[in-house]
């Protein structure tokens, strides 16, 4: 699998489980997206992560109209 996180929320990550992540290959790697073996990952991790990378994709939260 894959997501796309932030360069740092990436290296934390190949920190903590260097079996289980891996950057991408080039620009998009350094960029922050992120190889998962998924067969060796948690599955709350991968939850938790699937919510970041979601929160990135989606941006800022929009203006509330009153």
């Amino acid at each position: 699998g894959m997501f796309k996180l932030t360069p740092e929320q990436q290296a934390e990550l190949l920190r903590a489980a260097p079996e289980t992540f891996r950057p991408a290959a080039g620009a998009w790697g350094r960029s922050g997206s992120t190889i998962v073996c998924l067969s060796s990952a948690r599955v709350a991790m991968i939850r938790s992560l699937m919510r970041q990378a979601w929160e990135k994709a989606r941006g800022p939260h929009p203006a509330r109209r009153c």
